[in-house]
């Protein structure tokens, strides 16, 4: 059996780029038994398990056994589930509602995304309380915090409503297994969370006895702390991943972690390469094993840009910077040039996308001479959209029918032309992006920080890349190119999307990295660094 631990939070809203996850989908799709650990609060554990096709005996969770929590099945409350004085008024938002009370701040009853009551916000002279519930159909834990949102007590319930659990917070911390607390933990008192972490994830282990166990960690902080204790007892495979760290970690935590690890894991030979120097200054681990294994796995799925018409180029902008200004000028200045060129952009919030499409509307109104708040653009646009999609009447060519006598008329449809060749994506999800890359045809993330998810997908669809940085999918003027400074940017696009040689040999050379990274080829790395 292989068990795995995580660092899983209920605020997490895109573990799809979570190593973990594509690890576990790997064992799970090879026939592997195995079990997630998840050590975290998470009291809408189900409704996010089943957003990635996770089921409950899959895993265990450290928080029903500290609440002493035996329920699996049960229903979210709603709203009428919970109890107000009557003469509470409510008003709905468009994220849950607000509770008045004699025209005073009562509460705020808040939503999660799967459209269920997460929370209830009560106001209190002396600051306030947050009830939070679980989807099972119970009051989880009770939240106290001054006027000042200095939190000062946590209490955890089981699904009767009986306390389980006081965590005080503050100058003195402490940890209170109450009367109807879980009677495995031998002490009623604690220091830290962390602590009654460990406990009860040690008493789950000592419940196998057998010795086939092989138990694979991430290297975060809060599992490093929790695992402190585990690490010594058994053989423990711990990731650091190549967005990990190192200077960031608690020096002690961390070199004790390699030192009692059956083996260290990354992903990257970069972060191989760190790590060896890291041993190699502390002679204690001389012999931890390292190994180098692909987390993001790749699969041939080809795309299908060489029959489309336009020539779309995806642009990874999650990081805002004036690098990315740079480039998105230098990108907007070849759709200018190049009618057959198109971009979509991914960004991270709509308000990062306000922002490139502001610069976009001074470069390109600035560019046609044009106003594309103007009515006269307006009323092209429409004509022009209208006209595209056979969905044209005489209104609409009465509606433009002085504009088009104008001088400007050309001009305006040119840089109609150039908006309509521009596409954002926020947050996308992976179903998104495959599809988006089904029609791709150069991938461009030029941010300090790649996504190696993201160049896993490009190379399985067979999408040449421009990156800032070296990685191991990417190989210099073969099926990509990695520039330094922005001026590099408009030959590196013409490399791939101006000759059909080089895209046609980042092709074939993104099927032999295809087969390198296959899942089959990586599982057997995962057998030997978890057999040893």
């Amino acid at each position: 059996m292989i068990y795995l631990i995580p660092n899983w939070k209920q605020a997490d809203n895109n573990l799809e780029n979570d190593r973990i996850l594509n690890i576990t989908r790997l064992f799970a799709e090879s026939g592997e038994q195995y079990k997630l650990f998840l050590l975290n609060y998470l009291p809408f554990l189900r409704y996010k398990a089943q957003e990635y096709s996770l089921f409950s005996d899959c895993y265990w969770r450290a928080y029903d056994v500290i609440q002493n929590v035996s329920l699996e099945e049960g229903h979210p409350l709603s709203i009428e589930d919970l109890c107000f004085p009557k003469d509470v008024e409510s008003v709905y938002t468009p994220f849950g509602m607000v509770l008045l009370q004699n025209n005073q701040s009562y509460g705020e009853v808040t939503y999660n995304k799967y459209g269920c009551i997460e929370r209830v916000k009560f106001f209190e002279s002396d600051g306030y309380f947050i009830d939070y519930y679980d989807d099972r159909g119970f009051l989880s834990q009770k939240e106290f915090a001054s006027k000042s949102n200095k939190i000062y007590k946590r209490e955890y319930f089981n699904e009767y409503g009986e306390k389980t659990v006081t965590e005080l917070l503050g100058d003195n911390p402490e940890i209170i297994i109450e009367e109807a607390g879980n009677d495995q933990l031998k002490k009623t008192k604690f220091f830290t969370m962390d602590e009654v972490v460990s406990a009860v994830l040690q008493i789950e282990f000592e419940k196998n006895k057998k010795n086939d166990k092989k138990i694979l960690t991430t290297t975060d902080e809060d599992v490093l702390k929790a695992t402190q204790v585990l690490q010594e007892k058994e053989s423990l495979v711990r990731i650091v991943s190549d967005d990990n760290v190192l200077r960031e970690y608690n020096r002690e935590l961390f070199i004790n972690c390699m030192k009692t690890a059956k083996s260290i894991v990354t992903d990257t030979s970069a972060k191989h390469r760190e790590l060896l120097s890291v041993r190699k200054a502390y002679p204690a681990l001389s012999n931890t094993s390292i190994h180098t294994i692909p987390m993001f796995n790749t699969e041939l799925d080809l795309g299908m840009s060489n029959s489309v018409a336009q020539l779309i180029m995806y642009w990874r902008a999650t990081q805002l910077s004036d690098v990315l200004f740079e480039a998105n000028e230098v990108l907007i200045k070849n759709l200018i040039s190049n009618t057959k060129y198109s971009l979509i952009i991914e960004v991270s919030t709509i308000l990062d996308q306000s922002k490139f499409q502001e610069l976009q509307k001074d470069f390109i109104d600035g560019y046609f001479d044009v106003d594309s708040e103007s009515e006269d653009f307006k009323k092209a646009a429409h004509f022009i959209e209208a006209k595209r999609t056979k969905h044209l009447y005489k209104a609409d060519e009465l509606a433009i029918e002085e504009i088009r006598k104008t001088d400007s008329w050309k001009n305006l449809v040119k840089a109609i032309d150039v908006y309509n060749r521009i596409e954002f994506r926020v947050q996308p999800t992976l179903l998104s992006i495959r599809n988006d890359f089904q029609r791709t045809r150069l991938y461009i993330d030029i941010s300090d920080k790649y996504d190696l998810q993201m160049q896993s997908l490009a190379i399985s669809a067979g999408i040449p890349q421009i990156t800032k940085a070296k990685t191991d999918f990417i190989e210099d003027y073969k099926n990509g190119r990695i520039i330094r400074r922005i001026s590099e940017l408009e030959p590196a696009l013409s490399y791939f999307l101006e000759n059909l040689s080089n895209w046609n040999n980042a092709l074939v050379k993104n099927v032999t990295i295809i087969e390198d990274f296959s899942p089959q080829i990586i599982l057997e790395k995962w057998r030997q660094a978890l057999n040893g």
